[in-house]
């Protein structure tokens, strides 16, 4: 079918997924991801309610990134789009939570979906905040807006990594949010190919 969207998912992925299902015997792992669905599949349909063709959707570790066909669309409508992955993430949150007789796993859910939309609206470049504090300030100053949004993103970065080391040294966390932050550095200031 023409009209659906390309799926690319790296041999990497897959088997990180597979060895995240079998070492994680609680299966938690796979909430976390049903969460992870939940916020692309929010943006998705959005996208498809506003009209925006979706040509790529490519899973990686850390979620998926859609890529659309080229078109033109108002700031109003670029901010919906980015937001609408956090939206669909408090919305399932909320339902879950307004069940009366919630189990753990559900409750685990809503947890990683409440967690999920707020990491994604930081204002980091490569996050869904980012992009919609880069989509208000390219109107407004064009010229600088690249620059203030990556001293934006590292200072976010640098209190979600203190953050992060807070919580592993400190309060006895676990290495997810530092695996994030590692993440978010990498894709932020070791690739080549980042977009402006």
């Amino acid at each position: 079918m023409k009209n659906l969207p390309r799926i690319k998912i790296g041999a990497p992925t897959v088997v990180f997924i597979v060895l995240l299902i079998i070492l994680d015997k609680s299966l938690l792992s796979l909430l976390a991801f049903a969460a992870a669905f939940v916020h692309e599949l929010g943006h998705i349909v959005t996208m498809l309610f506003i009209g925006t063709k979706v040509s790529e959707i490519e899973i990686t570790f850390f979620g998926a990134e859609i890529r659309t066909h080229a078109v033109s669309q108002g700031i109003f409508a670029s901010i919906v789009i980015f937001a609408s992955g956090a939206v669909a993430n408090i919305l399932s949150a909320v339902i879950v939570y307004t069940l009366p007789s919630a189990s753990f796993e559900a409750l685990f859910f809503a947890g990683a979906s409440l967690s999920l939309a707020v990491l994604n609206l930081l204002p980091i470049r490569t996050l869904d905040g980012g992009c919609i504090l880069e989509a208000v300030l390219i109107p407004i100053i064009p010229q600088n807006a690249p620059l203030i949004l990556d001293i934006i993103s590292s200072l976010t970065l640098g209190a979600l990594w203190l953050t992060a080391v807070y919580l592993l040294l400190i309060a006895n966390g676990n290495l997810s949010l530092m695996l994030f932050c590692m993440y978010l550095f990498v894709t932020l200031f070791l690739r080549g190919d980042r977009e402006e």
